[in-house]
């Protein structure tokens, strides 16, 4: 019992150790000679006092903020601004008017390539944004303060977009009209959340200089090429995306702990991590400070495989991965060799025991996202949130490995994983099942195989090991060396693939801990074959029982931990119907369910979706009121007036195949071609007839009526609604609604 004591407190420590290493760095004061994010906070809290959308006239306030201060402090500034659509098919277009800052801290070379920031100020609808992504842009604002004082060869840039919330407007509008073979290299700065430390997440193609620059400058970089391969996979984009598309040499950071507040009401300053603000801020002044005297001109080609290790930052060319996935493969042949030459190797326990760890993996994983399942059942508040992303996720992943520890022990015993009659065959068969891994991996993402490819090689060298020379002792020295090995490689990983994709990712959390229990079955097998193993029993049922417990009790709400709530106050001007409606699946006491009769029922499809609505509450809606007249130009020529700015427009044509163009403000439109749509077509609007507005509609057949439907959101319900402590408004919504019958 000693030893399995021993050898827990030691997986533990080296677990705690890897995440410690890999954190945010610690605060510095705010008279430090570097960067402070004490000093970025003085104008976070100018940024980020109030929600501020694009359109908005709270943007616009942010935006000629920062137009002063970075003028202020002797920087070329100026606004970029002007229109951009994006186009979503043929049956959505979402257009708006963008207004990015640009500014420029020169250097002493102006031939050479410029170093770019690149940060978005516009906020989500629903909160004020100070992590996504008003700290970066905080950070962007002392960064070139502190650079003032130093050398610099190249030029610094600050692309400071507008309208990324919406899609990436700003950034658009930006390498739509600007150059960009002059950039040498582009910082891009994002939050999916509130806390952790700053990770380089995704970058350009040809990264090796990238990466190796970076080691060089940065405090604790925290990156991987794993984590490069997986974006690369998925659909997700940021402003980075645009730049990257136009073969930019960049590298895109985030914090991603918190997730539960990413795009949430509380998101502001009191809830942001001063350390993550630290440890990304004082990174992007490093680099900022070490490109700028970078020479641009005689960049290599080439990708890296790099990852983290205790927080050092490992990296090699990744050409190497082919030859060690080559490697790996004959060190599987050579162990099975010597396994062949003993003679007592059983081909029929070699499958049998290959065959009872892949069922056991698929088991085990699925026993997780069943859990994550029922959760997600027994809490349907979580649906509120992005991927179930509540406020108490962390302890199911605690949960989940509690779970894994015990279904592994259940199925050592029952399955019988390892024994001392099959040791040898279970360990050729476990080096078989990582090598396909392997292979699989780098069939996909080959930067990314490092992640289980030099685990194998590890694993591999200790089966040889133990082959050539078993004995207990050696057993016990590879096991803790071992352990201490893949703690360095996959606590952080395994972490980090939970808080990115939550509940329903625990199958991927726990996998690499199946596997690297695998591989203590083989090298100390008396852990989990003799009755000795009561504390891994223990540890496993206090970890999925504490887990499961302490998340329950954090369910409840509080003010810095509020359960959201979504309403909609929907009036139809032509048919005089009012709407309470919500999108959120799950009902709470948040949505006045003592005072509304909800019912689930999609609206008139013209009208903004929601799964849940009631027509039995009016509220005065008179102060959003809109004027609408014909203009003298023609009946199919209109002018819409708001009495109250909106914060978004829409234009729907149900008949879009009647429609030969749709023209707006003279400026943005859209022209239909014939036969290329004949469902619902709608424009959404970003700060473009949010005050007014002219609309005119050109049919193909001027003898017809044209119905639109014209739709203005404001960002506030007609009446005040109190709601009950512990729970907060995700964008109180009124939108009316007008149909305009055009050639009457």
């Amino acid at each position: 019992m000693a030893k399995q004591i021993l050898f827990l407190v030691f997986a533990i420590a080296c677990i705690v150790l890897s995440l410690k290493r890999e954190s945010a760095t610690e605060i510095k004061p705010r008279l430090t000679e570097g960067f402070s994010a004490i000093n970025a906070m003085d104008y976070l809290k100018v940024i980020a006092a109030e929600k501020h959308p694009i359109g908005s006239l709270a943007n616009q306030k942010v935006k000629d903020y920062l137009v002063e201060e970075l003028t202020r402090m002797g920087l070329e500034t100026k606004v970029e601004s002007g229109y951009i659509k994006k186009s979503y098919g043929n049956k959505y277009v979402r257009a708006a008017y963008v207004e990015n800052v640009i500014a420029i801290l020169p250097g002493s070379n102006p031939d050479g390539k410029k170093v770019a920031l690149a940060a978005h100020y516009d906020s989500v609808f629903e909160g004020p944004g100070a992590a996504d992504d008003g700290y970066a842009v905080a950070c962007m604002i002392e960064t070139v303060r502190l650079l003032k004082a130093h050398q610099r060869k190249n030029d610094i840039k600050l692309i400071i977009t507008d309208g990324e919330e919406m899609g990436l407007l700003g950034a658009l509008f930006h390498v739509k009209k600007e150059k960009m073979d002059d950039i040498g290299i582009l910082l891009n700065y994002e939050a999916r959340g509130n806390e952790g430390p700053g990770i380089a997440f995704e970058w350009s193609n040809n990264n090796a200089w990238l990466v190796r620059e970076m080691k060089k400058s940065a405090v604790r970089p925290i990156t991987s090429s794993f984590s490069y391969e997986v974006y690369n996979l998925m659909p997700n984009s940021s402003d980075f995306t645009a730049f990257k598309k136009r073969n930019v040499a960049g590298i895109n950071h985030a914090f991603i702990d918190g997730f539960s507040y990413y795009h949430n009401p509380a998101d502001n300053i009191d809830n942001i991590s001063l350390e993550s603000v630290q440890h990304t801020g004082e990174n992007m002044y490093l680099m900022a400070k070490h490109f700028a005297n970078y020479d641009f001109s005689n960049v290599e080609t080439g990708n890296a495989s790099f990852f983290n290790f205790y927080g050092f930052l490992v990296q090699y060319p990744s050409s190497i991965d082919l030859f060690l996935v080559i490697l790996l493969v004959l060190l599987f042949i050579t162990l099975l060799g010597f396994q062949l030459r003993k003679k007592k190797f059983s081909w029929s326990v070699f499958f049998s025991a290959l065959a009872l760890r892949v069922v056991t993996l698929i088991l085990i994983c699925a026993a997780n996202f069943g859990l994550a399942l029922l959760l997600t059942k027994l809490y349907p508040q979580y649906s509120t949130f992005y991927s179930f992303h509540y406020y108490n996720h962390e302890w199911y992943l605690i949960a989940g490995v509690g779970l894994t520890l015990l279904s592994l022990l259940f199925a050592a015993r029952a399955g019988k994983l390892v024994t001392d009659n099959n040791r040898n065959e279970a360990g050729v068969a476990h080096l078989f099942l990582l090598t396909l891994i392997s292979v699989v991996i780098y069939s996909v993402m080959p930067t990314g195989v490092y992640i289980v490819l030099l685990p194998a090689l590890f694993f591999g060298i200790c089966a040889l090991l133990m082959t050539s020379r078993a004995s207990s002792s050696l057993g016990i020295i590879l096991l803790f060396v071992f352990t201490f090995f893949i703690a360095g490689m996959w606590s952080f990983l395994s972490h980090n693939l939970f808080l990115a994709f939550s509940l329903f990712a625990l199958p991927g959390a726990v996998l690499f801990l199946i596997l690297g229990v695998y591989s203590t079955m083989y090298l100390a097998p008396d852990l989990w074959i003799k009755k000795e193993k009561i504390c891994i029993l223990l540890l496993g049922v206090c970890l999925f029982v504490g887990g499961l417990l302490i998340a329950h009790i954090k369910t409840k709400p509080t003010e810095r931990e509020p359960l959201l709530t979504n309403l909609k106050y929907i009036y139809e001007a032509d048919t005089e119907k009012s709407y309470i409606a919500t999108s959120d699946n799950h009902l709470h006491s948040g949505h006045q369910k003592d005072k509304v009769d909800y019912i689930e029922e999609r609206l008139p499809e013209h009208l903004p979706y929601s799964k849940y609505y009631s027509s039995t509450t009016t509220f005065d809606h008179s102060q959003f009121a809109s004027e609408i007249s014909p203009r003298s130009s023609g009946e199919y020529n209109y002018f819409i007036k708001n009495n109250q700015r909106a914060n978004i427009a829409f234009i729907e044509l149900p008949d879009p195949h009647k429609v030969d163009s749709l023209i707006i403000n003279e400026k943005v439109h859209k022209q239909i071609e014939s036969g290329s749509m004949d469902d619902r077509f709608t424009i959404t609007l970003y700060g473009i007839g949010l005050d007014s507005m002219s609309l005119r509609v050109v049919p193909k057949d001027t003898t017809v009526q044209v119905p639109v439907y014209v739709g203005m959101e404001y960002g506030t319900f007609p009446e005040a609604l109190s709601l009950p402590e512990g729970y907060a408004w995700n964008d109180p919504v009124t939108y009316i609604s007008h149909k305009i019958l055009m050639g009457q």
